[in-house]
C-alpha cells in the first residue's frame, strides 16, 4: 500500500469540484465563499495522497470558544478507501494537535464510526428545518 501523504495546498479547480461534492447541495454554504476564506487565510486547505496520487482533500479553520482552540474540518472529500482515509485523518489530527479540540460536522453513518475509531465523540444533533423559502 502507497504510503498517506498530507501537505498544505492552494485553492484551485480540483479543491473547487470536491468542495462542491463535499456540500452535498447544502443551500446555505457556497464554494466561492469558501474559496475567498482559503485565498484570505482565513482557512487553511489540505490535500492528501497516496503516493503520487491525490485522494481527497479537507478545509480546517480555526476557532476561539470559550477560552479553547479550536480547529474545524469545515469541508472534506475524499476518494480514499477505509485505510487510506484513517491514514490520512490520523496526519491531519496529528497536524492539529496543537489545538484544544477539533470539531467537525459529518452526514454519513459510516464516517461516524470512522471518526469515532480516531478518539471523536458525538457532541451535537444538528437539525434544519426550511420553512419553504428559497435559499440563496
Amino acid at each position: 500500500m502507497e504510503t498517506v501523504t498530507l501537505r498544505r495546498a492552494g485553492w484551485s479547480d480540483q479543491a473547487a469540484a470536491e468542495t462542491e461534492s463535499a456540500l452535498n447541495g447544502d443551500p446555505l454554504a457556497s464554494v466561492a465563499e469558501f474559496r475567498e476564506w482559503v485565498e484570505a487565510g482565513a482557512a487553511v486547505l489540505f490535500e492528501f495522497h497516496a503516493g503520487p496520487v491525490r485522494i481527497g482533500s479537507a478545509m480546517v479553520t480555526a476557532s476561539r470558544v470559550n477560552g479553547h482552540n479550536q480547529a474545524v474540518i469545515v469541508t472534506g472529500a475524499s476518494r480514499a478507501t477505509p485505510e487510506q482515509f484513517r491514514q490520512a485523518m490520523r496526519l491531519l489530527v496529528e497536524h492539529l494537535n496543537g489545538f484544544d479540540s477539533i470539531r467537525t460536522h459529518i452526514q454519513r453513518p459510516g464516517l461516524k464510526r470512522l471518526y469515532e475509531a480516531l478518539g471523536f465523540e458525538q457532541t451535537e444533533i444538528v437539525m434544519r428545518r426550511s420553512n419553504g423559502k428559497p435559499q440563496q
